[in-house]
Order: C-alpha cells, then structure tokens, then sequence
C-alpha cells in the first residue's frame, strides 16, 4: 500500500493533517531537487564542463537526472516505487482516444508557445548566456535529443505528474494539476521558461488526469523538447530563414490541428477540463491555506524567487 495515501478519514482536523503532510513532503522534495540543481550546475560550470557544446549537453543531462531522479527515489520507495506510476489501470478509453489526447496536448504545447512568444516580444530581451560552436554532427543532434528531450520528459514527468500529482490527487484532481503545474514551472531557470513550463505542466496535468497514464505526459512532453532539438538543427543546417518558416507553418498547423482534436474528443465525451470531485471534504480556501502555511513549501518558493532574482 501506497503510505503517502491513506485512507479518508471523516473529522475535517485530520483531513487538514493529511493534507499537510502530502504538501509538506512534496515541498521537501522540491526543495532537494533546487538545491541539486544549482550545486550541479555550478559545479559542472566551475570545472568548465559548459565551454564545448558536447560537454554542455552531458552536463545539462546529468543535472536533469542528479537533480529531478535521484532526489526523488526515497519518496518513490515510499510511493510503491517506479514500477506502479506505469501499471496499466482500469479506464472507458480506448487506445485510440490515448492517441488523441497525446496529439491534442503536444499540438497545444506548440499553440502556448507561440502565442507567449508573441506576447514576450514586448518585453526587454534576456541577456546572452554564450555561444557555443556546433560541429554539425547527426551524431551531435541524436545526443541533443537523449539529453535535451528524452531525460527530461521521463524524469520530470515522474517526479511532476507522476510523484507529485499522485500524492496530491486525492484532495482534488484541479488541486493536483495546479500544484504539479506550479511546482513544475519554479524549477525552470527565467521568468518565461517558468510561465511557459506552468502552462503546459498544467495542460499535461489535465491529460494524465484524464488519460490516468503517465506515458501519455511522457510523450508529450518528448515531443515538444524533440521539436525544439530539430528546430535548432534546422536552424544549423538550412539558415534562420528556413528556421522561422518551419515554426510559421508549425504552429499554425498545431492550431488548427489543437482545435480539431478538441472537437473530436468532446464529440466523444472526453472531457480533459473537467475535474472530479475529491473523496476529501476540504475547502479550496483551505488548500490554499495548507499551502502558503506549510513551512517546507514557503522555502521553496523562496528559493525560487531568490534564484530568479539573483
């Protein structure tokens, strides 16, 4: 039995004690994954390992493991461990629904893209972080997308809507989703990677809601880095010019796409934005609360904040 979920008790007072817990464990778990992330990350740059892109790459997949996977195996332990988030579980879709909600959430990842990238253009432009010489290599492509699609999507999808989402579902499927979501976009570095990354955290958490497989969030999320990984060697190989052209026709067609997908699967009573109601009886007013009181949580969130500000 899973012990981060027990059974639903009936006084309010220890509902909110469940509920306290699974947030503070979460938030314990985030807090170890940032310290990881910025000690690695340091560490790889004061050794020099960010000064070729090869060794950029393997560093960036080597943080993403040190600091999303190995955080998170004690709490996986504790949960029933890996095997359970991809056991095969009773649901009215069929396979070819799956495939079409795989297909709506990575064409909306690209919708949500593009129109923050439309309302970012208004805002200063980042700093430059550096260049790094490419070589030009398929060999150098295939790695970029082990390291920049493949171990993020399969370890941040297990801690975000596998780990986190589950310990928190029960108190609220929307409750989780939110949470999962928000959590998922502070661990990301800038400001518009945080709200661009809590945006689809939030779409991907409706999909594993209603899909109830964390492979389909895997896929996506695969998906929408392997498309930024071949964007950049179309960018390499073929010029600027043909770059933006492929992104112009991209997403207008994952527009397109997005919205007949939507149509077709309310036609078949999938409804992805609908959210059951929790076995807890706990007030969104006091989830909220649970949250913003709960000690781990708020230095978390600090972290995050004194990251993005330094």
């Amino acid at each position: 039995m899973n012990r981060l979920l027990p059974s639903v008790p009936r006084d309010i007072s220890t509902q909110k004690q469940h509920l306290n817990r699974s947030v503070h464990i979460c938030a314990l778990f985030g807090i170890a994954s940032l310290l990881l992330l910025y000690l690695l990350s340091g560490f790889f740059r004061l050794i020099g390992m960010e000064q070729s892109l090869t060794a950029y790459i393997t560093s960036s997949g080597l943080v993403t493991v040190g600091a999303t996977f190995v955080p998170l195996l004690p709490f996986l332990k504790s949960s029933g461990g890996i095997a359970s988030y991809f056991r095969p579980r009773r649901s009215s879709l069929r396979r070819a629904d799956r495939a079409l909600l795989t297909g709506f959430g990575f064409c909306a990842c690209l919708v949500i893209n593009f129109f923050l990238a439309i309302l970012f253009s208004f805002l200063p432009e980042s700093a430059p972080t550096g260049v790094l010489v490419f070589d030009g290599s398929f060999g150098t492509i295939l790695y970029m997308g082990l390291c920049f699609a493949l171990l993020p999507a399969l370890c941040e999808e297990l801690a975000y809507r596998g780990f986190i989402y589950r310990s928190l579902q029960r108190y609220g499927q929307l409750f989780a989703v939110i949470l999962s979501s928000l959590m998922f976009g502070l661990m990301h570095n800038d400001w518009r990677s945080v709200v661009f990354a809590s945006c689809c955290g939030f779409l991907i958490g409706c999909v594993r809601k209603t899909g109830g497989k964390l492979l389909l969030c895997i896929l996506i999320h695969f998906a929408n880095n392997a498309f930024s990984v071949i964007g950049t060697a179309i960018r390499i190989y073929f010029g600027h010019d043909s770059y933006t052209t492929l992104l112009y026709i991209a997403d207008n067609l994952a527009l397109v796409v997005m919205l007949a997908l939507f149509f077709l699967l309310r036609r078949r009573r999938i409804r992805l934005f609908s959210f059951g109601k929790s076995p807890y009886s706990l007030s969104a007013k006091e989830k909220l609360l649970s949250v913003i009181s709960c000690p781990a949580f708020l230095v978390f969130l600090g972290l995050t904040l004194l990251v993005k500000f330094i």
